[in-house]
């Protein structure tokens, strides 16, 4: 079975979202991923408000049961943020859990353990990091990972109009020394990106663990890729940029991937805005470094999709892309999204998908779905998503979550409340 699930408030109804501490709130902010699965369990990470003082609050540990348990405030698990405006994501390698949040004034690193049925935070944790700090609490191009030597690794935009270069900092002490630098200086030939485009690192194998970028470009009208091989030394040159995609206006500032094998997959939202035309794209590389483009949706009239989301399943070897869905004036929104096999992939660009989550049922627009990142998902675990009430400024603003049980989900499910 496959439910969709309203969840605990997430801000005062006096917040807005993408406005200073209410854009916090969101789940994901292009491009976090604050949920994962350990132990048999899906955990995220989410922001508690502050009852006698709206629009602050911190952000908490909970755990899924039938509904979501606030392990925080139950002392199972420690506090991650207790800073409102921060924008936590997170990195699950092995048993260690990685929060990289990004506030306005000095983004930290946090390192939790596993014991007793609950996440604490390991000694000498939080420690301060690397990244853009926003004053203004618009930047969310920071992304960040952790790769097979166990080196923290943040890449971001800094804050700015007009071109930008692309900023790296690494830590291979766990975060107490943080090395910067200018990714041009490792790439050679790399693009001037704008503080709207989006940058995402991940970890792949090419038949050699690496760490691999993906970045926009929207002036240039071009989404690239590059890599660098675990082994290689720190300061070693990058290899060869990949282009991705250069067609005009199909690039945007919305961007996800997630690696299988050798392949590395990439979702794209298009700038076309065009009915009939492609507006979610999915890219698969091979390990040779080329790229297949294959277009998900079209846009038509009545209906957009936005912010693509992707998950893979290994069990069955497929793949999901999430969207959220709207009426091509950004309201009425819902969560759907298609499924293909990752061998033989295939979509029907004019057709809707399923719809997991609809903005009928939960009477608010629904927006930034996230899932678990690049730790894979199975028939064990299922698939859990969280998404955010994008408008509603009376009364509570909530998390959404819905789930898909591996292998069957139904072709429609409505959208169940708990309170």
């Amino acid at each position: 079975m496959s439910i969709g699930n309203q969840g605990p408030a997430v801000c005062s109804p006096t917040n807005t979202p993408y406005i200073s501490t209410a854009n916090s709130t969101a789940p994901t902010n292009k491009p976090r991923h604050p949920v994962w699965y350990y132990d048999n369990s899906w955990w995220g990470i989410f922001f508690v408000p502050d009852a006698a003082t709206p629009g602050n609050g911190e952000f908490h540990i909970f755990k899924k049961n039938d509904n979501w348990i606030d392990e925080t405030n139950a002392g199972r698990s420690d506090i991650v943020d207790g800073r409102d405006s921060s924008r936590p994501d997170v990195v699950l390698k092995e048993n260690d859990l990685w929060v990289y949040s990004v506030h306005g004034t000095q983004a930290r690193v946090y390192k939790y353990s596993y014991s007793t049925g609950g996440w604490h935070t390991v000694a000498g944790f939080p420690k301060n990091a690397s990244g853009a700090n926003d004053a203004t609490g618009i930047q969310y191009t920071n992304t960040f990972t952790v790769d097979t030597n166990d080196w923290l690794w943040v890449f971001w935009i800094p804050p700015g109009a007009g071109n930008r270069d692309i900023q790296y900092a690494y830590s291979n002490d766990e975060g107490t020394n943080w090395t910067t630098g200018n990714l041009s200086a490792l790439w050679g030939t790399i693009p001037q990106v704008g503080q709207n485009d989006k940058i995402y690192v991940l970890k792949f194998n090419d038949g050699t663990s690496s760490l691999g970028i993906v970045v926009t470009d929207e002036l240039s009208n071009q989404m690239v890729f590059n890599h660098r091989h675990d082994s290689d030394a720190i300061n070693a040159s990058w290899k060869t940029m990949e282009i991705i995609e250069s067609t005009a206006n199909w690039i945007d500032d919305h961007v996800d991937a997630l690696a299988k094998d050798t392949n590395v997959w990439v979702s794209n939202k298009t700038s076309i805005d065009v009915n009939g035309q492609p507006t979610t794209v999915l890219y698969r590389r091979d390990f040779t470094g080329a790229w297949i483009r294959y277009i998900v949706w079209n846009q038509r009239v009545g209906r957009g999709f936005t912010r693509p989301r992707i998950a893979i399943d290994d069990t069955h070897n497929e793949i999901y892309i999430f969207v959220t869905a709207h009426d091509g004036a950004y309201s009425n929104n819902h969560i759907q999204y298609v499924k293909t096999s990752l061998a033989t992939p295939s979509f029907t660009p004019n057709s809707d998908g399923t719809t997991i989550i609809n903005f009928l049922d939960v009477g608010v627009n629904i927006n930034n779905v996230c899932i678990t990142k690049e730790n894979h998902l199975n028939s064990s675990s299922g698939i859990c998503f969280m998404a955010c009430d994008d408008l509603k400024t009376v009364g509570n603003r909530y998390y959404y979550w819905g789930e898909i049980d591996i292998p069957s989900p139904p072709t429609f499910m409505q959208t169940k409340k708990f309170w």
